[in-house]
C-alpha cells in the first residue's frame, strides 16, 4: 500500500494510507483529471481551428495550383486532416505544459 507523508505546523511528519480522504495523493488526482481534461480541451480546440484553416488553405492551393477534376477533393481533405493533427498536437502540447505552471494548483 502507498501511503502520503505530510509536514503538521510542528514540524512533525504524518503519514496516512493512500484509502484516507485526506491524503496528498487524492488532490493529486483531481489535478491530473483537471489537468488531462484541460489537455483533452486543448487539442481538440485545435484540431477544429486546423481543420478550419487547413479546409480553407487547401481549397485556395487546389485552384491556385489547377489540380484536374475530383483530385481537389482528396487535395482538401488531406490538407484538413493534416493540418487539423498538427494545430492539434501542438495545442494539445500546450496545454500539458500549461498544467504545471499554474499558480497554486487550479
Amino acid at each position: 500500500r502507498l501511503s502520503a507523508h505530510w509536514r503538521t505546523r510542528s514540524g512533525r511528519v504524518c503519514v496516512r494510507a493512500c484509502g484516507c480522504v485526506r491524503g496528498l495523493l487524492v488532490r493529486e488526482a483531481a489535478m491530473d483529471s483537471r489537468c488531462m481534461r484541460r489537455v483533452a480541451t486543448g487539442a481538440s480546440v485545435g484540431g477544429g481551428l486546423g481543420a478550419a484553416i487547413g479546409a480553407l488553405y487547401g481549397t485556395y492551393e487546389a485552384f491556385r495550383y489547377q489540380v484536374p477534376g475530383l483530385y481537389k477533393i482528396r487535395y482538401v481533405g488531406q490538407t484538413t486532416v493534416s493540418s487539423a493533427a498538427i494545430f492539434g498536437l501542438f495545442l494539445g502540447a500546450g496545454s500539458f505544459l500549461q498544467c504545471g505552471r499554474s499558480a497554486g494548483g487550479y
